[in-house]
C-alpha cells in the first residue's frame, strides 16, 4: 500500500483550508456564511413567509452570486477531465486573491465583499479537481465527512485500502477547521488583516499549482 502524500493532495487541502478561512471571515464580518446553500435557501423561504423580504432578497442574491461563480467556473474549466497543464487553474486563484484586496481598499466596493466571497467560493467549489475519479467540492464538508465515515466503516470490515481514503478525507476536514481557526485567531490580533490573509491564501494556492503542476496527475489517481 502506497503511503505517499502527493503534492496534488496537499493542493486540495489548501483549497479546503481557504474555504474554511473565508467561511469564517464572512461569519465574523457579516454574521452570514458564504457557503451552505441548503440552509440559505431554507432560510430564504422562511423569511419570505415571515414577510421579512429584505432578508429574503439578501439571501437570494448571495445564492445568485454563488451560482454566478459556478457559471464562471464552467467557462474557465472543462468538466471532462482535470488538466494540470491548464494555466488558468493557477491564474484564477491569483486573480481572485487580487480581487479580495481590491474590494478591501476601494471603499465603494466594501458593501459587496460578502457577495464577492460567495462568487469566489462558487468558482472554487466548481473548479474541477478529482480524487480517484471522484469530484472534489472543497467549500462544503458534508460529502467529506460522509466519505470519511464510510471509509472508516470499510476499514473496520477489513478493506485495508481504505486507509488512504481515510487520510484524504480526514485531511479535508482538518484543513477546513484549520482555515477557520486561522481566521478567528487573526481576528483577535488585527481585523484589518483578514481580507489580506484571504488574498494571500489564494495567491499561495495559485503559486503552489504553478510550481508543482508537473507532478499532478490528469485523473487525480496519484492523490494520496
Amino acid at each position: 500500500m502506497e503511503k505517499r502524500i502527493s503534492k496534488e493532495l496537499i493542493w486540495v487541502w489548501l483549497l479546503y483550508l481557504s474555504a474554511g478561512y473565508l467561511n469564517a471571515l464572512t461569519l465574523l464580518l457579516f454574521s452570514e456564511t458564504a457557503v451552505g446553500q441548503t440552509g440559505r435557501m431554507t432560510s430564504m423561504v422562511f423569511h419570505f413567509f415571515q414577510n421579512n423580504e429584505k432578508m429574503a432578497y439578501q439571501l437570494l442574491f448571495l445564492s445568485i452570486a454563488f451560482l454566478a461563480g459556478a457559471v464562471l467556473s464552467g467557462l474557465f474549466f472543462s468538466r471532462k477531465k482535470f488538466d494540470p497543464q491548464n494555466k488558468k487553474v493557477g491564474w484564477v486563484p491569483i486573480l481572485l486573491g487580487t480581487g479580495l484586496i481590491l474590494v478591501d481598499f476601494i471603499p465603494d466596493l466594501s458593501p459587496f465583499v460578502l457577495y464577492y466571497v460567495c462568487l469566489l467560493l462558487g468558482i472554487q467549489n466548481s473548479l474541477y479537481v478529482s480524487y480517484r475519479n471522484s469530484s472534489v467540492s472543497s467549500t462544503a464538508l458534508t460529502s467529506a465527512i460522509s466519505n470519511f465515515g464510510a471509509a472508516i466503516g470499510n476499514l473496520v470490515r477489513g478493506e485495508k485500502e481504505s486507509v488512504q481514503r481515510i487520510i484524504y478525507f480526514s485531511g479535508d476536514v482538518f484543513a477546513h477547521i484549520l482555515g477557520a481557526s486561522l481566521c478567528f485567531a487573526l481576528a483577535l490580533y488585527n481585523n484589518r488583516l483578514l481580507l489580506e490573509m484571504g488574498a494571500l491564501l489564494y495567491m499561495i494556492i495559485g503559486g503552489y499549482f504553478w510550481f508543482f503542476r508537473k507532478d499532478f496527475s490528469i485523473d487525480g489517481s496519484s492523490i494520496g
